[in-house]
């Protein structure tokens, strides 16, 4: 070995030891006596078998220097610790079974009050237990040898003795996750990820109820952070150990599928969603947890929203409206959700004004109850910017979702789902804005996020893929690469036959894009078929998006009239001008009433039916 490599080797060596004087000079007088490898010597720390521990003892007397070890020192210094103060027991076995870097202060805090932290702290200190980071006010560490011995001593002298005691330790770790997961702390979510990676390897001290209880809320915690396949494993696997140790109508139990609901419902999975939100809904009634109903009904709704039933939405959603109001002081931001929820309905239906004004309102609360950067408020945010591009006023939608990707962007990684899914909406606007190179570079990050965060077996094809890959061929055909766009369509037009049937409107909006396809390639009766049985499926829910279809069908007439006009049949050629124009009148009455005067969408028919259709 050449000295740049034993160099190396010792600077490695040197992280796995605290960098006390008195560990650097028992690891020297032992590995000299011994003659061990540097590997070796990590590897006895970290067991800590009453061996090792034993001849250091004997190589210190041996060598007339201080007998005592580290194990001896850490014992007696905790044992002084718990004496001063018994508070100092719990937080002590909290912060050994942590990850030993960047514990969070308000944590401890938590547990008792910041007078009692910072008697803590200082003690900790004092006996060289702890040191901190850049971040001195909010952060500290302790070495990870540290804190293997303060484990191992807490183990010894009081977990066995105490079947309490983890369990008060694990209680006050899920009120502390369930307080930062509602406040949306971002900042501290990406901390707590780790922390509870780390306690729940203790695997040997916990309970099943424990081991569920701190596993759905760090399965929660990779919701919050885009992460769904972890946090779909985590809840189902917390679920199992709640369901061993809880009865059925135990709250935690509900909460934990509750939120295994939602995660089912952004893979896209609503009958299980359904299914598992329907359990959670039951449980909370039982109990009688009114906000516990209003929260799982708020996303009942939004589920047979996902299922087409409009009308069982609405109604979930009013009855969460009306629990939330009546609590308005105890939870202010659930009903904000509510509020986003039914917008969505109401955004699905083609209320685009009623909407808008749902979102709105949803903000304002957000705004008023959460941190600046809450992902409620990038949430309602982006869907400002969706009804935005849906009524044509592009520079605004462009503005609000600028501003929900720079909140997402400050909270989320960057292969985060919930930030690329802003990204795609962004890139549909750049569409419509003519900024193709943008558009489709936005597109592009988002389909790559999408396919690495959703089960290989589904990448290719999965429905929110398939959403992001309609966008991109919506692109395509303002770029007139039709080729392009309907290799697109094909695919997506598969994807969503399977997921929602041949009736769902989700459906009729990628035969309506094969339809503009078709016109575009010059197959105008393939067109007309095509688009004629999109506003069939439009109609039948008196969906206002059928205006597309009616001004599209308008086009199509216009084509039929230029061919037949070039046959000099002219009795044809008006009958079709008529019935284009007809289309036209019928697509401008319908966006008189569900959109503003001024949209942009309005004011093209209007010219087109001053104009007239002429043949070119």
């Amino acid at each position: 070995m050449n000295i740049n490599e034993q160099k190396e080797e010792l600077k490695e060596f040197f992280t796995h030891i605290p960098s006390f004087p008195l560990d650097i000079s028992i690891a020297a007088y032992y590995i000299k006596a011994t003659n061990v490898s540097y590997s070796q010597y990590i590897e006895n720390l970290k067991q800590n078998h009453q061996g090792f521990a034993s001849l250091q003892k004997d190589i210190l007397e041996d060598t007339g220097k201080y007998r005592q070890t580290r194990y001896e020192i850490i014992s007696l210094s905790l044992k002084k610790l718990i004496q001063t103060d018994k508070d100092f027991l719990e937080l002590l076995l909290l912060i050994s079974l942590l990850d030993s870097q960047n514990i969070p202060r308000d944590l401890i805090d938590s547990y008792n009050s910041k007078f009692i932290t910072d008697k803590l702290i200082y003690n900790l200190k004092k006996y060289s237990l702890v040191f901190n980071t850049e971040r001195k006010a909010e952060l500290f560490s302790l070495h990870r040898s540290t804190q293997k011995i303060m484990l191992k001593y807490l183990e010894e002298n009081y977990i066995s003795r105490n079947i309490n005691l983890l369990q008060r330790v694990a209680n006050n770790l899920k009120q502390y996750l369930v307080k930062t997961l509602d406040k949306e702390d971002f900042s501290k979510i990406n901390l707590l990820s780790n922390h509870c990676e780390i306690f729940l390897t203790h695997s040997r001290f916990l309970t099943n109820e424990i081991k569920g209880s701190i596993g759905s809320e760090l399965g929660f915690i990779y919701f919050c952070l885009g992460d769904l396949s972890k946090s779909r494993k985590l809840l189902e696997e917390s679920i199992m150990y709640l369901k061993k140790d809880l009865t059925s109508n135990n709250k935690l139990l509900a909460r934990s599928l509750g939120h295994l609901g939602i995660t089912y419902r952004d893979f896209g999975d609503f009958k299980k969603a359904k299914d598992v939100l329907e359990q959670s809904l039951k449980i909370y009634t039982f109990i009688k947890d009114q906000l516990g109903v209003a929260w799982v009904l708020s996303y009942l709704g939004l589920i047979h929203k996902n299922l087409g039933n409009y009308s069982d939405a609405t109604s979930y959603l009013e009855q969460s409206l009306t629990i939330y109001e009546k609590n308005k002081f105890t939870n202010n931001v659930g009903l904000g959700r509510a509020l986003g929820h039914l917008g969505i309905v109401n955004l699905e239906i083609g209320n685009y004004l009623k909407a808008r004004a749902l979102f709105q309102e949803s903000l304002q609360i957000h705004k008023s109850n959460i941190i600046e950067n809450s992902l409620n408020i990038a949430w309602d945010l982006a869907h400002i910017g969706i009804v935005d591009t849906i009524l044509g006023d592009y520079n605004k939608a462009k503005q609000s979702l600028e501003q929900s990707l720079t909140i997402y962007e400050k909270n989320f990684p960057k292969n985060s789902i919930r930030y690329t899914w802003v990204i795609a909406h962004l890139g549909e606007v750049y569409t419509f804005l003519g900024d193709y190179k943008k558009a489709l570079n936005l597109f592009e990050i988002s389909i790559d996020t999408y396919r690495k965060n959703f089960p290989i077996e589904s990448s290719k094809t999965h429905v929110s893929i398939a959403w992001i890959l309609s966008m991109l061929g919506s692109a395509y055909i303002k770029m007139k690469n039709y080729k392009e766009a309907k290799f697109l369509f094909q695919k997506i037009i598969i994807s969503y036959k399977q997921h929602y049937g041949e009736n769902h409107t989700t459906y009729a909006s990628i035969l309506r894009k094969m339809g503009q396809i078709y016109f575009l390639n010059g197959e105008v009766e393939s067109a007309e078929k095509s688009i004629k049985r999109t506003l069939e499926l439009f109609q039948k829910v008196n969906h206002p998006e059928s205006y597309i279809d009616l001004e599209l069908l308008a086009d199509i007439y216009l084509k039929k009239a230029e061919n037949e006009s070039i046959k000099l049949k002219k009795d044809k050629t008006k009958i079709f001008i008529d019935q284009g124009t007809n289309y036209l009148k019928q697509a401008l009455k319908i966006l008189q009433a569900h959109f503003p005067k001024d949209s942009c969408h309005i004011i093209r028919i209007q010219n087109k039916l001053k104009n007239g259709l002429k043949i070119i």
